[in-house]
């Protein structure tokens, strides 16, 4: 299994420059995905938009140079000979017909989604996923699947200069022995967090105050291992800022604070940071992109030590939607303090494959 996942992580590196070089974008790839750009980091629905050689022009209701200037940044991944132009006014095409570009509304209720991008190394990230897991050097579990269900929702988005919304992201995350028998759930992790999200393009943030409890499985106690049961159980208040950088790259760091913990003598202080990148193109007529991603952790409680989170895999997509809805699949590293609640204080290391769907 580690030489199945240094083999893939190769193939993903050699991807790198072979994606980067791809094939010219035809119109119909940039149209597609300024409109993507538009209708996901915007709110602008059914945009004019048309591409021309190397020329993306979009039509917007009226002129605002701190809106095409935020656009402009969020298509900065495109290749750098690709230009974008903007328009005002009823496009002529359509004259006599209602515009088919809509200006932003100041208030939204349940937007479809959040202005903070997932972060896809994050062991405790909200979505839907499984993975397996193969635990090296140890010899009370080897073999182990990983399941996680949770969502962001977004309740209210307010658009102004800097955008914000509130919302709300609840998960469950739980690993299972798979050489049991019955593959005894060995733990469970409860996270709810009401999050706010920002976005000031390129830049994006968050600040929530998050609850997470952990629990030993049934089967897992009943093996006469209930005494390393530790009932863990905080409040945490946490932010963080991400930086959308070119080439479908991007940025991000923070850090977090317990204001209630259990066990009490827990250090309240951690920080977050982490790089990813998407490939822009993709291959197949932009089926498939190439990603890559790495998430740090270090808390306070366990000396400041470095806990590594990294994938690299596929991200399966469309020219309009791979920006959306990402199904991924992911080749995946991690060394450091155990992110599963209950044996928060044991050092795990182990490579896995993992099936990630994120909104």
């Amino acid at each position: 299994m580690r030489f199945i996942c240094l083999f893939g992580y190769v193939l993903v590196i050699l991807s790198i420059p072979l994606c980067l070089g791809a094939q010219e974008p035809t119109a119909d790839y940039l149209t597609g995905y300024a409109r993507g750009v538009l209708e996901v980091k915007f709110g602008i629905q059914k945009a004019s938009v048309r591409a021309e050689g190397n020329t993306i022009t979009i039509r917007l209701p009226q002129r605002s140079k701190s809106l095409q200037e935020s656009i402009r940044t969020s298509l900065s991944s495109l290749p750098e000979r690709v230009q974008v132009r903007f328009e005002t006014g009823p496009d002529r095409a359509e004259a006599g017909q209602v515009s088919s570009t809509v200006q932003l509304d100041r208030h939204e209720f349940l937007p479809d989604k959040p202005l903070f991008e997932p972060l896809m190394a994050d062991p405790r990230w909200p979505h839907f996923s499984a993975s397996y897991q193969n635990y090296l050097d140890r010899e009370d579990i080897e073999n182990v699947g990983h399941t996680s269900f949770g969502e962001s929702f977004v309740f209210y988005r307010m658009n102004s200069a800097v955008r914000w919304e509130v919302g709300l992201q609840a998960g469950v995350f739980a690993i299972f022995d798979l050489d049991a028998e019955s593959y005894d759930l060995i733990n469970a992790d409860y996270r709810v967090s009401l999050p706010v999200f920002l976005r000031w393009h390129p830049l994006s943030g968050m600040v929530r105050i998050l609850h997470q409890s952990s629990h030993l499985g049934d089967e897992f106690i009943l093996r006469g291992r209930a005494e390393e049961r530790e009932n863990l159980s905080y409040e945490k208040v946490d932010s963080l800022i991400s930086l959308d950088l070119p080439l479908g790259s991007r940025l991000y760091g923070g850090g977090g604070y317990l204001v209630h913990k259990n066990p009490s003598d827990l250090d309240p202080w951690s920080f977050q940071g982490g790089l990813e990148w998407v490939c822009p193109k993709g291959f197949f007529d932009g089926l498939l992109h190439p990603i890559m991603a790495v998430d740090l952790q270090s808390e306070e409680e366990n000396d400041w030590g470095i806990d590594i989170s990294a994938k690299a895999g596929l991200q399966l997509g469309t020219q309009k939607g791979s920006i959306a809805n990402r199904l991924q699949l992911t080749l995946e590293y991690y060394q450091g303090q155990s992110p599963n609640g209950q044996f928060y204080d044991e050092l795990i290391e182990y490579v896995g494959l993992g099936l990630h769907y994120y909104r």
